[in-house]
């Protein structure tokens, strides 16, 4: 049901108020007219049943100034007005700028239009539509019915790696459009999702279905199977002597630039510490042949499952004054931590981890290393409250390169897809 009437108005004044006879629940009527248009047009507008309010524009001519005052006098309706499907814009009337004016304005507020063609033109079906053959014809908010304002939100939320905002706006859009493609592009992105916050098992998973529901032909068929490869591979490189621990740590060191980027510092820095304990954790399970992993020392399992003897710890190890401290405790500790690992690293003499052990045996006071881990240790995401400020970050990684050069150094669109295309959705 229509309340509320908005059109432009040019010197034919049958196709704006022909409408208006249609529409007997009408309680607002807006004319946007020259006032040429207005004065022959007079006679129309003191026969309706509601005086309309006209709306001059400055130059009917002018593309910018007709939107500009249609945009401000259509604002203060919607302020005013009850929900947006009881309004109805006419683009039939006025010049070509007023008409356009008003559909870009119902384009981009999503409101109803209709345009009045008819069954006969004068000027041998050339020209204006001839009186009494006029027909209403509804039209279709191409932004709407093709989803392009979602397509633009879409690429924003994607492009800036907002992977599970971009998938619901994918399903909800595809489920309105009726769109299959819609909808698999919706999983693909919860697959990124899934990714980001490292839980592979549901990417990998997730891109499974995704490349089955893609079509053969689609440009991003040839890249869901390394990427669908890779989140296999990190699946699997939690577990001893399994996956790709390396590629682990890489997908770790560009998370946290990616976090970096993002301006998200405490959660950089959370990542990166947890990077330099993988780095540490990876070489100590290289250097005890397999006897520590994740930090841990490892059990032999029972033939029913159940824990059997440990594995051997290296003679270098046991003999170290590292394992005084552990000594004292009366039993191995569950994991090692942070400094225990370059400290175990040391005493088994791998020359990457030594300059660091080194540093942390100045002290509290003087260590470059413990002050880089008291960054994150005190920081919202560890076991204090302060701020984690960009200069902080990079004094962290700054630190970290100093005291071992060759660590690895991964950028951020390393685990980022290709920015978002709005040829993926065409059919």
């Amino acid at each position: 049901m229509t309340h509320t009437y908005l059109a432009t108005l040019g010197g034919a004044p049958d196709p704006v108020f022909l409408p208006i006879r249609e529409l007997p629940e009408l309680t607002r009527i807006f004319l946007f007219a020259s006032p040429e248009s207005e004065k022959s047009a007079r006679s129309h507008i003191e026969a309706l049943p509601i005086q309309p309010t006209i709306i001059h524009t400055p130059d009917v001519n002018d593309l910018t100034l007709c939107y500009q005052t249609f945009r401000q006098e259509i604002l203060h309706i919607l302020e005013t007005s009850p929900p947006l499907d009881t309004l109805l814009c006419n683009i039939t009337g006025g010049t070509k700028p007023m008409s356009a004016s008003l559909m870009m304005l119902a384009t981009e507020f999503q409101l109803p239009m209709t345009y009045i063609g008819g069954t006969s033109r004068d000027k041998e079906g050339v020209g204006i539509v001839k009186t009494g053959t006029e027909v209403t014809l509804p039209q279709q908010n191409p932004w709407q019915s093709l989803g392009l304002l979602e397509l633009q939100r879409i690429k924003f939320l994607w492009d800036n790696a907002h992977f599970a905002a971009a998938a619901e706006l994918l399903q909800t859009t595809g489920q309105r459009l009726d769109s299959d493609l819609w909808l698999t592009f919706s999983q693909l992105a919860k697959a990124h999702a899934a990714r980001l916050r490292f839980d592979f098992t549901t990417a990998h998973k997730t891109l499974k279905l995704v490349r089955r529901a893609l079509p053969d032909h689609h440009s991003l068929q040839e890249d869901l199977g390394p990427l669908r490869k890779i989140c296999e591979t990190l699946a699997k490189s939690t577990s001893p002597g399994a996956g790709d621990p390396q590629l682990l740590l890489r997908e770790l060191l560009a998370s946290s630039a990616h976090a970096a980027h993002q301006a998200r510092y405490e959660d950089a820095a959370a990542r990166l510490y947890r990077a330099i304990e993988l780095w540490a954790q990876i070489h100590l399970f290289e250097q005890t042949r397999e006897s520590y992993w994740d930090g841990k020392l490892r059990y032999h399992k029972n033939a029913d499952k159940s824990q059997g003897a440990p594995y051997p710890i290296p003679d270098a190890l046991m003999e170290s004054s590292f394992l005084d401290s552990i000594r004292c405790r009366g039993s191995y500790p569950e994991r090692l931590g942070l400094s225990e690992l370059f400290l175990a690293l040391d005493a088994l003499q791998f020359k990457p981890a030594q300059t660091i052990a080194v540093d942390i045996l100045r002290g509290r006071n003087h260590s470059k290393f413990l002050s880089l881990s008291a960054k994150r240790n005190e920081s919202i995401l560890a076991h204090g409250t302060v701020s984690v400020t960009e200069q902080k970050f990079h004094e962290m990684k700054n630190t970290l390169y100093q005291l071992i050069p060759n660590f690895p150094v991964i950028a951020h669109q390393e685990i980022l897809p290709p920015h978002f295309q709005e040829s993926w959705l065409s059919p």
